[in-house]
């Protein structure tokens, strides 16, 4: 059969062939959502090799013919290229949020958007999300204290994807107690601190009697607890230093956040 015209799609690009007597000449179609066809005319005759767009590229050596007027000027075919990648990936804790904030530079104008991963406590690389194009941000939400996030990102067009940035790494510390207060009455020394972790197992306290002594534990506490009274041990008209910390079990041991702030107070014979 006579082939008239033949439209024909490349990259995304849209070319129209027009020839009408044909040498054998060659069409690559590609074809977004189906791969690619690779097209030989010979004369009246046309064979199709259907597949997807980089193989046959480069096992066939693919050539789009430019048709004008029969004269089958040739165009060398490069196989499709990826977005450029995105480099400067930066990461930001939000403390008040409990937030992982990350950002990036853009430098592709062709991607569909960006893919995010992520690697926690190095159990291994997952995407947790995609934004849109052009988008430089992402925010991962809900994240954890004494933990470790890295985290890459590269863009992606249709099937090709981008290099990724290199990893971007931050550690969430273990948020210890503070804001340690204490009073002396008949009852006691009475103590009390702000707790800010959400994963502590408990608390600990220890004490140092008078200037000249040495920091020793004094009691443990439970969960969530923000108070302890202190009865043990006490001798009038000695000052009696005092701090606090968190503790949880975490990949096998117990991790202790930091200490409290010191307080001090005199304790009477009431």
């Amino acid at each position: 059969m006579e082939i008239e015209r033949l439209y024909c799609t490349f990259a995304r690009n849209e070319d129209a062939c027009t020839a009408s007597m044909f040498r054998p000449v060659h069409y690559l179609l590609a074809f977004p959502s189906a791969g690619a066809a690779w097209i030989s005319i010979h004369g009246g005759s046309m064979d199709l090799k259907f597949g997807p767009l980089r193989t046959l590229a480069a096992a066939l050596a693919l050539t789009l013919v430019g048709c004008d007027n029969g004269s089958n000027p040739t165009n060398e075919v490069s196989p499709p290229q990826p977005p450029e990648a995105p480099t400067d990936l930066a990461v930001v804790f939000n403390r008040p949020d409990m937030r992982n904030e990350l950002s990036w530079t853009v430098n592709s104008t062709d991607e569909d958007g960006f893919r995010i991963l992520s690697n926690v406590d190095d159990a291994g690389w997952t995407e947790i999300g995609d934004v849109d194009h052009g988008t430089s941000t992402y925010i991962d939400h809900g994240v954890s204290e004494l933990t470790v996030y890295e985290y890459r990102v590269y863009a992606y067009r249709d099937t090709l994807n981008s290099d990724t940035t290199d990893a971007a790494r931050i550690e969430i510390d273990f948020f210890g107690p503070n804001e340690l207060s204490a009073s002396a009455d008949i009852n006691g020394i009475h103590l009390f601190w702000n707790d800010y972790s959400s994963i502590e197992d408990g608390f600990g306290l220890i004490r140092k009697d008078g200037v000249g002594g040495d920091w020793a534990p004094l009691a443990e506490t439970g969960t969530n607890d923000i108070g302890y009274t202190d009865l043990v041990n006490l001798v009038p008209d000695t000052v009696y230093y005092y701090r606090v910390y968190a503790h949880v079990f975490k990949g096998g041991v117990i991790v202790h956040s930091d200490t409290s702030n010191t307080v001090s107070v005199l304790w009477q014979n009431f």
